[in-house]
C-alpha cells in the first residue's frame, strides 16, 4: 500500500480450460490523493519449472552436487484495462476494470511434482499459470500478482456404474438309507 492504492485480481471461476474464454476483473483501490500513473495492465504467463539435484559420488574425490534448472514461457499475453496519461492523477476511490481473453487451445494443463528418485537425485516439476496486474508509474508499480488454473478437459464420456449383486447357495443333503 506505500505507493498510495492497491489491486485485487478476481476470476469468474475457480479453474478454466484451454481454448476457454479466461474473464474476471481487476479492482483497483486509491486511498490517497497524487497517486500517478499512466497504464494499468493485467498480464498472463504460462511457463513450466524444472529443477534437478544430482549428487555425484566419485571415487576420487568428495561428493558434490550439480544442481540443473531452468524455466520455459510457452504463454504470455498483456491486456490493457485502464490508460491513465490524460489524467494529472488517479482520483481516489475504487473502480473495478473487466477483461475476457480467448485462451490457446494448445495449453497444457497445471502441474507439480516433487520426486527423490532411487539414486538419490531430487526433481521438481511444474507448469504453473501467473496473472499480474499492475498501474505503471514512475518508481514503482501498484502491483497484485494471482495464480490462476488450467485444468484438463474430461475427454471420456462418463458412463453410470451399475453394481448387480448375485447370491447362488448349494445345499447338501444328507441321504437316508
Amino acid at each position: 500500500m506505500g505507493k498510495g492504492g492497491f489491486l485485487k485480481i478476481h476470476f469468474d471461476k475457480p479453474y478454466f480450460h484451454s481454448g476457454e474464454l479466461l474473464s474476471g476483473r481487476v479492482k483497483m483501490t486509491i486511498e490517497k490523493t497524487g497517486v500517478k500513473g499512466s497504464e494499468m495492465k493485467l498480464k498472463l504467463k504460462g511457463f513450466e519449472k524444472t529443477y534437478v539435484e544430482h549428487t555425484v559420488h566419485d571415487e576420487h574425490r568428495d561428493p558434490y552436487t550439480d544442481v540443473y534448472k531452468d524455466d520455459k514461457t510457452f504463454f504470455r499475453e498483456i491486456i490493457p484495462l485502464a490508460d491513465f496519461r490524460t489524467f494529472p492523477e488517479i482520483p481516489p476511490g475504487t473502480w473495478e476494470y473487466p477483461f475476457q481473453f480467448q485462451l490457446p487451445s494448445n495449453l497444457p494443463s497445471v502441474y507439480s511434482r516433487e520426486l527423490k528418485e532411487g539414486d538419490g537425485d531430487d526433481v521438481k516439476a511444474a507448469i504453473v499459470y501467473k496473472a499480474k496486474a499492475f498501474i505503471d508509474m514512475p518508481g514503482s508499480d501498484i502491483k497484485e500478482l494471482s495464480h490462476f488454473i488450467i485444468a484438463e478437459p474430461v475427454t471420456k464420456e462418463i458412463k453410470e456404474i451399475k453394481e448387480e449383486k448375485h447370491k447362488s447357495f448349494t445345499f447338501a443333503r444328507k441321504n437316508s438309507t
